[in-house]
């Protein structure tokens, strides 16, 4: 399986800086000019997606972001809640819901899992917070364990890409020039350049993804 769509935003950002490449994957001295890598434009693409979806997130809302993402949804089945935590999977940890099995009540994302630990809030009966890279639910200010039931997390995943591999990007291509903007930022920031114009158009995207939905 190719990755057409990761491949199509490394031509973009190749072009977009002047160092156009006739395909994703090429090494030094195979494509001339040749300002950037392979490599270093995937590290570019994948550090512009993850700050892009961050942003979005914080400006539009789970609800939002489950629909207008709804391709980059991400779903992890939880075989046991554990005390200790559950580990997440993805990369990229933007949380959307938890269903528990068998029980109706609505998880409540809450960042603070100290204040969870000592359940300082009657109102979060049933909640569930992340810390590093766990998991961790709440039912009735108690924290779920071993044997107390299973359910599914779902959030907006990413794994970093590489161009021509097996795995492709799911962003929806109406943002693909936004992130293409990001990574060419990146580059200009990092070379000692600023680019006032490209940083609005970034601000202007993330204003009309505001209104979405």
């Amino acid at each position: 399986m190719a990755s057409p769509n990761f491949d199509e935003l490394h031509a973009r950002l190749s072009r977009q800086v002047e160092d156009p490449v006739t395909a994703a994957s090429v090494t030094a001295g195979t494509d001339t000019p040749q300002i950037l890598l392979t490599a270093v434009r995937s590290d570019y693409l994948n550090r512009a997606t993850r700050e892009f979806l961050q942003a979005a997130y914080l400006i539009i809302g789970k609800e939002k972001m489950r629909k207008i993402f709804q391709a980059m949804l991400t779903s992890q089945a939880i075989a046991d809640f554990l005390a200790a935590g559950v580990a997440i999977t993805s990369y990229l940890e933007l949380p959307i819901d938890l269903v528990m099995t068998g029980n109706t009540s609505k998880f409540i994302f809450w960042p603070n899992k100290s204040e969870l630990d000592n359940f300082q809030n009657p109102h979060l009966t049933a909640s569930y917070a992340i810390e590093g890279t766990k998991l961790y639910a709440y039912l009735n200010g108690t924290i779920l364990g071993t044997g107390d039931g299973a359910g599914t997390f779902y959030h907006i995943g990413y794994t970093d890409l590489t161009a021509n591999a097996a795995s492709d990007t799911t962003l929806p291509k109406l943002f693909w020039d936004t992130v293409v903007d990001y990574a060419v930022s990146f580059f200009l920031a990092e070379t000692g350049k600023a680019d006032e114009l490209r940083a609005n158009r970034i601000q202007l995207a993330l204003k009309t993804l505001s209104s979405m939905g």
